[in-house]
């Protein structure tokens, strides 16, 4: 059986202080992961296809783009939520 219920601040405490993911939950409709980036850290631009991506912003703030990379950042910061599309898929 899976772990549904988490203490953010336990996980955190116990992850490096750099740009690292620790995956919460794994089923087969849906991953629930934690990214902790320290000032300057970043994700590499990305996007999984025939899923989304739900982003919430614990604490700090910093920026993504939800759209092409040409498109200007979006501005996050704490207490915020984005979601990103997937990426279509080509048939």
């Amino acid at each position: 059986m899976y772990r549904r219920i988490f203490s953010l601040q336990e996980i955190l405490d116990r992850m490096p202080g750099r740009a690292g993911r620790t995956v919460l939950y794994a089923g087969e409709y849906a991953v629930a992961g934690l990214w902790r980036l320290e000032p300057d850290q970043e994700i590499h631009p990305h996007r999984h296809p025939g899923s989304d991506d739900v982003w919430v912003v614990l604490a700090g703030e910093g920026e993504c783009r939800l759209e092409q990379q040409w498109a200007p950042p979006c501005r996050l910061a704490a207490g915020m939520v984005a979601v990103a599309g997937p990426q279509p898929v080509e048939i």
